[in-house]
């Protein structure tokens, strides 16, 4: 059964192989990785220190600049 718990790791993993891939031209995944140019990492709200009940990622961009992203179910 999917939940909010489980789209934020999909998405957190999501986005970590292609900050993975980023550069190394043999991975599969190496021309979708470009679309994460300016991201340095992600993090759920939990392991970002976040207190709040709702599940989501924290995107850190080059620079510095944070964007969070929440997970509603909508029904």
């Amino acid at each position: 059964m999917m939940n909010e718990s489980k789209i934020q790791n999909m998405l957190r993993d999501l986005l970590d192989e292609l900050l993975d891939a980023r550069g190394d031209e043999d991975e599969p995944i190496a021309d979708l990785a470009v679309c994460t140019e300016g991201i340095s990492a992600v993090r759920t709200f939990e392991d970002a220190g976040l207190l709040t009940d709702q599940r989501g990622i924290v995107v850190e961009c080059d620079g510095g600049r944070e964007y969070q992203i929440s997970i509603v179910r909508s029904r």
